[in-house]
């Protein structure tokens, strides 16, 4: 019988070129789960979005290119400027989830932890730390999405050339400004835009996984699995960094 491809997780590490030691030492303990192949895809020196969509292309690359055919199980993104867990992503897998995110809060005083559900009404509150709470929000900076998401989603995204390099704009940044009738500002980040893609055009239905396209809130936040956002001069958020796990 014909050996089964190998499946990898790709990495993508979306970065202007420095990061914090905090960071990079935590990247060098990361613990590589069993049995899985691992590929770094580290995009440099693009806007978040842009970055996202060539780490995602050089993925995909993979798969029709590799002789040992190998095939993409997820993407792990995880943004450099957030402290993890080093078994973070051996956590993640354990879901078996299309979509599951950790939990980090956004730097700011007070911090707040972004966690969704809905819109225009901030973050979710009723949860506690420990909980695993079901929303229809997560951020990017340390999500696990299933190949098969990425997939159905890139099959339907246009074409475009981002600083010479052809891509398919899977994520994207949303601003509108809106100057007939009252001033209407939008605005949004290429995490939640994702999301809301997501559910509208029925991508959990197109990728196999049609329960979840059921749910009112089909993304999976994980708050054992914590991290924290940290600035350049290495103060945390929220002040105190990881707590014990």
């Amino acid at each position: 019988q014909p050996v089964p491809p190998r499946q990898f997780i790709a990495i993508g590490i979306p970065s202007f070129g420095m990061v914090h030691l905090f960071f990079a030492a935590r990247l060098l303990n990361l613990r590589i789960p069993i049995n899985y192949d691992l590929v770094w895809c580290y995009e440099i020196g693009k806007a978040v979005a842009e970055a996202r969509n060539a780490i995602v292309s050089k993925a995909l690359a993979i798969e029709d290119t590799d002789d040992r055919q190998r095939r993409c199980k997820a993407i792990f993104f995880l943004d450099d400027d957030v402290l993890f867990h080093p078994d973070v992503l051996n956590k993640l897998l354990l879901h078996q989830r299309p979509i599951v995110s950790g939990l980090y809060f956004t730097r700011s005083v007070p911090p707040e932890p972004l966690i969704y559900r809905g819109r225009g009404s901030s973050h979710y509150i009723h949860w506690k730390l420990g909980d695993k709470v079901w929303c229809d929000g997560v951020p990017t900076g340390t999500l696990l999405i299933h190949g098969s998401i990425i997939k159905a989603v890139w099959a339907e995204s246009p074409e475009y050339n981002c600083n010479g390099q052809v891509t398919r704009r899977v994520f994207a940044n949303v601003e509108n400004v809106n100057l007939e009738g009252p001033l209407l500002l939008e605005g949004g980040t290429s995490d939640l835009h994702f999301c809301d893609r997501l559910i509208r055009e029925k991508f959990f239905d197109k990728a196999g996984w049609p329960e979840y396209q059921k749910m009112k809130f089909p993304f999976l936040v994980d708050t054992n699995i914590y991290g924290t956002h940290i600035e350049d001069d290495g103060r945390q958020f929220p002040l105190g960094g990881i707590p014990a796990q």
